[in-house]
């Protein structure tokens, strides 16, 4: 099902031939994510279709926003979800808090919304994920020797390029605002774009400040564009969902 919020083109995949659903999920795409009213990025890619299919065997509603494509965490992605959030619930009644699952760059996103409360979070899922937007920006400009992160960064929270430093000299992310949401990371033993060792320092401190298990993952030789090694945890994955459902809440 495809439709349009507010500008932004969105896509839901829910089981058929049933009006009782088990709940929502809302990915969050990387920067080669997009959805364009026809047809998504997940489309595709195998993998993440296959997932998005075994999600509704288990009874979601999958929600896929375009959230302005690049959009690294930007308040302008965040409404997007939040009006996403608000059409799963009228359409599909999905009235509890759902799972987030964020794919690369869609993991700031998906630590953002956590952390700012825009949307009632179950669980937070993060695959090759980018953790700290810093660091990720240094590391992309060593490693294709122009300032992509930084143009982008600009686009998306609509800072003069001057402004990209100021900004990021002051981004940090409330690590105790996931102390009550449970959390699943995977990273790739051999991510080129977003590297095993940027995330360790940041996952630290999400899981010392947990209350709640945080399961952290190492795909064995996974590269960042490896979804087939990624996705054969979608089972694990899955069951990480729904063995906290109903525990607790962003809210």
């Amino acid at each position: 099902m495809f439709t349009s919020i507010q500008g932004q083109h969105v896509y839901f995949s829910y089981p058929a031939g049933t009006y009782q659903f088990r709940g929502g999920v809302i990915l969050l795409g990387g920067t080669g994510g997009y959805v364009n009213g026809k047809t998504t990025d997940i489309h595709d890619k195998p993998e993440r279709m296959e997932f998005v299919r075994e999600l509704n065997e288990q009874g979601y509603v999958v929600g896929y926003s375009n959230a302005y494509n690049r959009n690294w965490g930007s308040k302008k992605a965040m409404k997007a979800i939040s009006n996403l959030y608000e059409m799963m619930e009228r359409r599909f009644h999905i009235l509890n808090p759902v799972h987030l699952i964020g794919i690369s760059m869609g993991s700031i996103l998906g630590l953002q919304l956590t952390m700012k409360k825009r949307i009632p979070v179950e669980t937070l899922t993060l695959i090759k994920p980018v953790m700290d937007l810093p660091t990720h920006r240094n590391y992309i400009l060593k490693l294709e020797k122009k300032d992509r992160i930084g143009k982008e960064l600009s686009k998306a929270y609509d800072l003069p390029v001057s402004k990209v430093n100021d900004f990021l000299e002051s981004y940090e992310l409330d690590h105790e605002s996931f102390s009550n949401i449970p959390c699943q990371i995977y990273c790739g033993e051999d991510d080129e774009i977003a590297p095993l060792k940027n995330n360790i320092e940041p996952f630290s401190k999400i899981s010392s400040d947990s209350n709640l298990p945080t399961r952290f993952t190492i795909v064995e030789e996974a590269k960042h564009t490896d979804d087939e090694r990624f996705f054969q945890h979608s089972e694990q994955m899955i069951r990480f969902l729904t063995s906290y459902e109903n525990i607790t809440t962003a809210f």
